[in-house]
């Protein structure tokens, strides 16, 4: 299967802990991180978060590639989705930019077909601020809109 974009080689580390996200290891959050020198994907950090605090944890000075399982539980029903979220700040160099647009569709390509995750919903924003629990509700359970019918307005002298 081939992807659009550039495809860089990923580190060991960076494929062990995608690993230990599919056999359900304690890691819910893992942070990927280009290593421009190199020209490699590498492990930028891993970690189990709380929604809370995982805004916290992903770096706000640098763009990220990270895979967050999202353990909530909507009408009775535990759910753990695999959430993809992009993150590029507004102050990245022009580089870095293009470099991560470029390898996204490879890297989410990757994740999916060589370390057998299954990812249900890609975000993308400048900050993780931008991404927080409701944010996350709304994408998986939104809420239906209720649609009102036009009705004709009542004839003038009529009840």
């Amino acid at each position: 299967m081939s992807s659009s974009g550039i495809s860089l080689p990923f580190s060991e580390e960076a494929l062990e802990a995608l690993s230990s996200m599919r056999s359900g290891g304690f890691v819910n959050l893992v942070q990927l991180a280009i290593n421009m020198e190199k020209e490699t994907i590498e492990l930028a950090g891993a970690s189990t978060s709380a929604i809370r605090d995982f805004t916290r944890v992903i770096a706000d000075n640098a763009p990220r590639f990270s895979f967050f399982v999202f353990k909530h539980e909507h009408e009775g029903v535990e759910e753990a989705p695999l959430v993809f979220i992009y993150t590029c700040p507004a102050d990245s160099k022009i580089k870095e930019k293009m470099l991560y647009a470029s390898t996204r569709a490879a890297v989410v390509a990757t994740v999916e077909n060589e370390c057998g995750l299954r990812i249900q919903k890609r975000l993308e924003a400048t900050s993780p601020d931008e991404i927080g629990e409701a944010q996350l509700i709304e994408e998986f359970h939104p809420k239906a809109e209720v649609k009102t019918t036009f009705q004709r307005p009542k004839r003038p002298g009529r009840r």
